[in-house]
């Protein structure tokens, strides 16, 4: 699958990440090859997400991307009211999705309303979840709003029938 991330969907399958890949059925998900498998630490998450599986019928095509990666590194607070976003990407409809990215913010607190994603992707077989860190001071962020936006490394629903959808990914605080 496309994507620098070590869990590349094969056979139409889902990229994995934080979570597992989606694909065919049962017996694809605890085989090789098959869903992309979930790889690499909560924290700090390291790389970005796994591509889906190439397709495997005639009209095929290669698998989504996997989402990207994102580090943020500040003395004090960081403020989120936008979105930031490391989704993984759909595939066609005979390719597997790719996982979420990651993303990883170093500061001393963190607030806002915004939104911090790294999903997989949901088409044909959904890819795993990303991974999300957020390393704040714990005591720091104790005395200050927290955050009220929405955090997400969900995996990505697998739309064909009796298909395995992309597992959750991870979020990591101190």
């Amino acid at each position: 699958g496309l994507g620098g991330g070590a869990g590349g969907g094969v056979l139409s399958a889902g990229g994995g990440y934080g979570g597992r890949g989606g694909c065919n059925g049962l017996a694809d998900y605890y085989s090789a090859p098959g869903a992309g498998p979930t790889n690499g630490p909560a924290a700090p998450p390291l790389t970005a997400g796994s591509g889906g599986g190439y397709g495997t019928d005639i009209n095929a095509g290669p698998g989504g991307r996997g989402g990207g990666m994102l580090r943020i590194e500040a003395t004090n607070a960081v403020t989120l009211n936008g979105t930031i976003s490391a989704n993984g990407a759909a595939g066609n409809l005979f390719s597997g999705c790719g996982s979420g990215g990651s993303v990883e913010i170093w500061c001393k607190t963190f607030t806002g309303s915004g939104n911090l994603m790294a999903n997989g992707a949901a088409y044909n077989m959904g890819g795993g979840g990303g991974r999300l860190a957020v390393m704040y001071d714990p005591a720091a962020q104790a005395a200050t709003n927290k955050p009220t936006g929405v955090l997400s490394a969900a995996g990505g629903a697998s739309a064909r029938a009796g298909a395995v959808s992309g597992d959750i990914g991870s979020l990591y605080f101190p």
